[in-house]
């Protein structure tokens, strides 16, 4: 019970931040200067409540009927008086909202009532301003008929990083329908997919670092119906500054002729906030008829001597269609190899062979294996034997070097010393000690007895 109220707990303290919305905020102040902030609250959250979040100190006057009124932002602006601004000169903060790349003044209040604003500025309904994510919305102290706030959209005050360019390649070519925007891939069973991502932070309003930048690649079901999934980190973005990285991310062998959904997802930090970037690409795998490929050949040692036996292991896998006949040779006339096999592979499907050997006597020198196989496709691999005489020479000449050392070694003889003449030296010490104290307790005696008379 316990552990399900902590649960409980944790969900709570969690959902507020997961459904987070995030608002731009632009600032004009009668000397042109203009603050921007990117603020994040509750879809639920009224203006009051999200005003102050903003980094700027503002002074409200109220509640009234019509909610808490803004006298003030940075100090600038008009005194309270009452639940009211003074309305000094005539001047107020008007409150805008961002519409159609527009400013419209909003026709409802920052707290006023209880029902949320529709967000119709033509039909309005409700009684109060309420948060919903990429709103834009503006203040400026002004006379009525002064000019509207400088625009900027939510992508300049809440989108700092942005995704400069994108350039794909598949097997080192570049795929011309793709960019920075989405576009389709195509690709083959075991192609190696790169792409070269640049990025900016393109922040407007001073100083301001995005730092984790993490960018993240995912093919979706298409390892046995699994995500494929790459990462890669960038650097620390000051403002105006831009960086190059490759991502590269390999398409498995196993996989059906179809399309698949792609997803690359660029994550920052920047201040308290985090921001997301999702581009989509569409993945078309094309198979050709007869298409195999060797996915292993590899020796169990690459280095031999003569009259050793080795193993050549090999796999191929059909990443095309069905094959009823697949001819498979693989020889050296060195090596006295010569193995032949005829199989069929479906599609998908892979052959997997062990061919054992044994090398011939062969002066040392590197051997070629040649693998032919499905339509005259060719591989090779090298063995290099070694001149193992040689080496086993040196060997024994070290093994007779040591042995020679170790019989001179035992040919120290050692005599066991007595017990005189390992401790004759404490002996006579000890002897010497006892006399002296003798000496000294007759000596004292002799001067007692005359001292007596």
């Amino acid at each position: 019970m316990n552990h399900n109220f902590l649960l409980i707990s944790i969900l709570l303290l969690i959902i507020p931040i997961i459904s987070a919305d995030k608002v731009g905020i632009v600032v004009s102040f009668p000397d042109g200067s203009v603050h921007s902030e990117c603020l994040q609250a509750n879809s639920d959250t009224n203006g009051y409540e999200l005003l102050q979040k903003l980094a700027l100190p503002t002074l409200w006057a109220g509640p009234s009927s019509f909610g808490h009124m803004l006298c003030q932002i940075n100090g600038v602006g008009q005194e309270t008086d009452g639940n009211f601004c003074s309305f000094t000169g005539g001047k107020f903060w008007s409150f805008y909202i961002l519409k159609d790349n527009k400013w419209k003044s909003l026709p409802v209040g920052s707290d006023s009532g209880k029902r949320c604003w529709n967000g119709d500025v033509n039909l309005p309904d409700g009684d109060h301003y309420c948060v919903k994510d990429k709103d834009v919305i503006g203040f400026k102290f002004i006379e009525y008929g002064d000019q509207d706030p400088i625009i900027y959209n939510f992508n300049d005050i809440c989108n700092p990083l942005v995704i400069k360019k994108v350039v794909v390649y598949v097997d080192g070519k570049r795929q011309s329908d793709t960019d920075e925007n989405g576009g389709e891939i195509i690709a083959k069973p075991g192609s190696n997919l790169v792409l070269k991502i640049e990025l900016e932070n393109n922040y407007l309003f001073g100083d301001l670092e995005i730092e984790d930048i993490l960018g993240e690649f995912t093919i979706k079901d298409i390892n046995d119906r699994k995500d494929l999934e790459k990462e890669i980190k960038f650097k620390n973005l000051e403002v105006n500054e831009d960086y190059k990285k490759e991502l590269a991310i390999t398409i498995p062998l196993i996989l059906e002729e179809e399309d698949y959904e792609t997803e690359l997802k660029i994550t920052g930090n920047y201040g308290k906030l985090k921001q997301e970037i999702i581009v989509n690409y569409d993945l078309e795998i094309n198979k050709e008829k007869s298409d195999l490929i060797i996915s292993k050949l590899e020796l169990e040692n690459e280095e031999s001597c003569p009259n050793k036996l080795n193993r050549l292991y090999l796999e191929i896998v059909n990443i095309g269609e069905k094959q009823d006949s697949v001819l498979l040779s693989v020889k050296s006339s060195d090596l006295n190899i010569a193995f032949t096999d005829n199989f069929k592979l479906e599609e998908n499907s892979n052959y997997k062979k062990e061919i054992n050997f044994v090398v011939p006597d062969l002066a040392p020198g590197d051997y070629k294996i040649n693998l032919n196989y499905f339509e005259n496709s060719r591989e090779d691999i090298t063995i290099s034997v070694k001149n193992c005489d040689e080496q086993t020479q040196t060997t024994k000449n070290n093994i007779q070097r040591l042995s020679v050392k170790q019989t001179s070694l035992r040919q120290v003889t050692y005599t066991p010393k007595s017990f005189l003449e390992i401790y004759a030296i404490p002996i006579l010490l000890g002897v010497f000690l006892v006399s002296l104290i003798v000496a000294i307790i007759l000596i004292i005696n002799i001067l007692g007895k005359k001292s007596s008379f």
